[in-house]
Parts: C-alpha cells; structure tokens; sequence
C-alpha cells in the first residue's frame, strides 16, 4: 500500500515539474514601479492606419511597415503646405524665364496689361505689373528702380525682404538698390546705393507702375528709361537690359499641384544656401528625400507615397482657401466676404504663433508679401476681399446671373474694382472680355439713384446693364477679389461693407 502511494505522489510531482513555466506567474521584482496604464502599449491598438501590433511593447514589422508609410505620407502632405511658399517664387521666375526675362539680365513688364492667357495668381487687369528675379549666387546685383512706382521684394521662400518706390527707402524718387547674398564678406559702397542684405540668392523683385491720366504708354516709358539690373561687378559696364513684354503671353508662373512640385521645391533647395530656411523646415524637407548636395531619387515606393501625399495636400489648401473653418476668415457675421491675410500680418503671426492654415491661404492663393498690403491704413496702401459663395452660401457658378451692389460712399480714395478668377488656376477667368472684371475708373459705369452700384456677373449681359457686367463661363466656377485702393475709414471700422452675390433670375 505504501509503494502504491509513493507512486502516485512521484506521477503527481513528475507532472508538475513537467508543466511549462509560462503558466506560471512571473516573479515579482524587488524593486516594482507602480506603471500607469497612459505609459503603456497594449498588444493591439486600433487606428486610422489599421490594427498595430506588439509584443511587450515591441512593435511587429507590418506595424513598422504601417507607421513609416504613414510618416512619409503626412511628411510629404505638409512639405507641400510648408514648402509652397518656396515653390511658388519658384514658379513665378521659372516662368519669367522661359519667356526671356531670365534673372540678372531681363526684366518682365505688362505694357499692355495682364488678361487670362498668362496664369498668374490673382493677378489684375488694370495695373502695369513690372517683376524680375535676381540670382545673388555670384555676388552683389544692382536693380534700378524708377520714380513713381510701388511693390515688395521677396526672398526664396516668399518672406519679405524690403519695399521699392514710395514705401520704400527711395520714397518714390527711384535709385539704386544693391542686393547682397547671405555670409557676404566683401566690400559694400558706402553711398549710392540702397543696401539690402537677403537670406536667400534668389528674390523676386514686384511693382507696379502707376497709370496717370489713363497714360498707360507713359508709365511703360518711365519704366523703360529707369529700371535696371545687373550684377554689381559689371557696375561700369553693365549691358542693356532686355524688357519682355508679357501681355498676351502664354506664361506659367504656378507651382505644379503634382508630384512635379516636389522637383521644383528640390531645385530651390539645391539652389540656396543650406542654412537659407529655418532648421525644422530643412529637416522636414530632408525627411522626404530633399536634401542638398543630394540628388532627389524616390524609389517607387516613395514615388507612390509623395503623389498621393501632394494630392491630399492640394486638396488641403484648397479647402482651407474656398471653405476656411478659421473664424476670422470672415469679414462679417453676415456676409461670404473673406480676408486672404488673417491676423493682418505679413508674416502670419499671432502672439508667438505661426498661422500655419493662415500662411497655406494666402501662398495659394495669391503672391507679393508685404507689410504695406497685410495691414493696410487709411488712405493708403489697398484692401483686398475674397468671396467665392453667393448670399445663401453656394459657391458662385459661371452659368448663372448674380449682382452685387457696393452702398454708397465706397470708401475709397482712389478706386475700386473687381477681378474674376478661375477656381481652378486662381488667375483671371478666360472669357471673351479682356479685363476679367471692373474698375470704377471705367467710363459707362453707371451708378444707382442713391450713388450706390450694381454690378453684374453673368455669361451674358442683362439687357441695359453693359457697363456694369462682368462676363463669366457656363461650367466653369470663380471667384473674385474686390480691390479697394486707398481704402477709407469705414472699411477698417466695418461701418462699410459691400453686398454679396445674389442669384438673380
């Protein structure tokens, strides 16, 4: 009876040795931290990117897989929003280029104005635009400007470097401007010259050239007979420069809204200084592939990545331009008015913040930064409203009859106008009419009994109201800007405000 007992508790201790120690509980350490449940990664953890997986917080290599897609994507959606800035000046002096005003040498101006056939965002019909680009890779360059005229200098990546002419240091009189390249050692003339130190090689130089009396071949003349640019070296034999007439040209002067557009950003990248843009900027570019010294070579699975990245971050700024969930985009409580500079700063700032959705607005819609046109005062300077939805909050559509009347006085102490441009370029609508808009300058406005004005948007006019029509396309959708110039007080205290599209049948 005993060795039958003695077997059994030697099966019994045999089973149990044989038993695996992972059904046992793990030994309690000696030293035990009391770990918080937020600390923690489960085994499992459902997301937008799909189930991710781990083993006692180590992650498996689908999840890996899954996270390193996820971080190039949103990486190369927000080098599109971030990087567009730089991609747009890009665009502009590419395009100048390739219709002859190349930089250092020609200079690009509208002699006869600007209408749809050249794609410039939000560009208008009533101004004599002069623009040319200057390359400092070499050294110093010297533009000429003329008296008379007004506009900003911008940098690489759209920043605000000076204003020319009456806002600038000339004060309108003209003179010499002498740009100077990032880490420039050599010796500056002590007078002459408006020195003027960038932080990138590239800038665009922007101003019009005011129209006096309708004279717009005067204003060409004045131009033609002052602005110069040429690299400070050939100061003393500096050659003639060549003047590209732009109007009517077939000219692209917008970043590409395709894979392409990350190339154009690599092309800035590779042609500025390393330090030229702040370091998290740098390091988001270089997180995709661009990087300088370093050719841009995707593999195809980071080709695929970036082009669905840049369609998500093209449908991001368009939503944020043509349906803005930023409060202060509004206007008016009451009205489809938008504001294009938020915060009214040039440099997209709020008490220590980047307006990151702010700066995406402005840079896709529209170019030239300046203090002068971001907070405009009264009398000076030009204020600028966008609207793309009629009254009840639809957007505006070409094949259809809208008015919309300004109340009088307008507060203006030049002129007003309105621009139609194409939602889908952001440049004048192609129609059959050459200024894509209004001004009030134009003869045959006609103004209703109370001084107020009504203007019409239609494909075509309604019947007695030529002068006061602006013609838009069936199946195409637009927008428009309204322009006031010298805009008065009661603009900046809201005492004004113009109608909105109405529907009209």
């Amino acid at each position: 009876m005993l060795g039958i007992n003695r077997a059994r508790v030697l099966a019994i201790l045999s089973l149990v040795a044989a038993t695996p120690a992972l059904a046992q509980d793990p030994p309690s350490p000696k030293f035990k931290a009391e770990v918080p449940r937020s600390i923690q990664t489960p085994d499992a953890v459902e997301t937008r990117i799909g189930t991710l997986k781990f083993s006692d917080g180590l992650p498996d290599q689908q999840t890996v897989q899954k996270v390193y897609d996820n971080i190039d994507f949103s990486r190369g959606v927000e080098a599109f929003l971030s990087g567009m800035p730089a991609a747009s000046l890009y665009a502009i002096c590419h395009g100048l280029a390739d219709v002859g005003a190349a930089k250092n040498k020609g200079i690009g101006i509208t002699e006869n104005l600007l209408d749809a056939r050249s794609l410039f965002l939000t560009a208008n019909t009533t101004t004599v635009y002069v623009f040319f680009c200057v390359d400092l890779t070499d050294g110093p360059v010297v533009a000429q400007i003329p008296p008379g005229v007004l506009g900003p200098v911008d940098d690489a990546y759209f920043r605000y470097v000076t204003d020319v002419g009456v806002i600038g240091p000339d004060r309108g009189k003209g003179g010499k401007y002498l740009f100077v390249p990032p880490g420039y050692t050599g010796k500056l003339p002590s007078k002459g010259y408006f020195v003027t130190k960038s932080p990138t090689n590239t800038n665009l130089v922007l101003y019009r050239a005011f129209v006096t009396n309708g004279d717009i071949a005067a204003a060409v003349k004045n131009v033609k007979a002052h602005a110069r640019v040429y690299p400070f070296s050939l100061e003393k034999k500096a050659a003639e420069n060549d003047f590209i007439n732009i109007s009517g040209k077939q000219i692209n002067t917008i970043h590409a809204n395709d894979f392409h557009f990350y190339e154009e950003l690599n092309d800035v990248v590779q042609t500025e200084p390393g330090d030229a843009f702040d370091p998290e900027l740098v390091g988001l570019f270089s997180s995709i592939g661009i990087k300088k010294g370093k050719a841009f070579a995707p593999d195809a699975r980071m080709k695929a990545i970036l082009t669905d990245a840049v369609a998500v971050g093209n449908a991001t700024a368009r939503s944020m331009v043509f349906a803005p969930r930023d409060e202060r985009a509004k206007f008016y409580p009451d009205r489809q008015w938008n504001n294009g500079f938020i915060g009214n700063s040039y440099q997209f700032l709020n008490d220590g913040e980047r307006m990151l959705d702010a700066r995406t607005m402005f840079h896709y819609a529209a170019t030239g930064i300046t203090p002068a046109m971001a907070d405009a005062k009264p009398g000076t300077g030009s204020a600028y409203a966008f609207a793309a939805r009629d009254s009840t909050g639809t957007y505006l559509d070409g094949g259809k009859t809208y008015k919309i009347t300004l109340p009088s006085p307008i507060p203006v102490g030049q002129f007003w106008s309105f621009t139609a441009y194409d939602n889908q370029t952001r440049s004048m609508l192609e129609t059959d009419q050459k200024l894509a808009g209004i001004d009030s300058s134009q003869p045959g406005i006609r103004k209703n009994a109370d001084g107020s004005v009504t203007i019409w948007f239609s494909p075509k006019a309604p019947s007695g109201q030529e002068g006061n029509w602006v013609q838009t396309m069936p199946g195409k959708g637009w927008n428009s800007l309204l322009r006031l110039y010298a805009p008065l007080q009661p603009w900046f205290d809201k005492s004004w405000k113009p109608g909105d599209f109405e529907l009209a049948n």
